[in-house]
């Protein structure tokens, strides 16, 4: 059964969605050469080092410019130790992973709990945190 959102939470979504078709609409509206040029200069990869679509290089490079790895919250605890390799000296890793004593053992950095619910509008109640990991 699929839980009822409230107003907010409605709201939220709304909000995320107009977003979305915002950043969508500036990527079409692009000269195919200039988003393949760009692509090509940002050079987003996956955790796992496969390179991104087009538009999904396009789309997180309009919402985080300096990005350069990407990946979910499982391929990050899969992959959090090799991704380290790809972050330049002064830089930092981010990840949301579960909370759990096993993550905390994995990631030595800086630990911040997520207030429980934070997810629930996307219909989870899993225990989060961020860990900041300097290189």
């Amino acid at each position: 059964m699929k839980r009822q959102l409230t107003a907010e939470q409605e709201a939220a979504r709304k909000a995320r969605k107009e977003k979305f078709g915002a950043l969508w609409k500036q990527v079409a509206a692009m000269p195919e050469l200039e988003r393949v040029q760009l692509a090509m200069r940002l050079g987003i990869v996956t955790c796992e080092g496969h390179e991104l679509s087009l538009c999904n290089t396009m789309l997180i490079a309009l919402q985080n410019p300096t990005a350069s790895i990407v990946g979910g919250f499982r391929q990050w605890l899969k992959h959090g130790r090799h991704a380290l390799n790809f972050v330049k000296d002064g830089g930092i890793l981010v990840s949301i992973v579960g909370a759990g004593p096993k993550q905390r053992a994995a990631f030595q950095g800086k630990w911040f709990n997520i207030p429980v619910g934070a997810f629930s509008e996307e219909g989870t109640e899993v225990a989060t945190q961020i860990v900041i990991i300097d290189c």
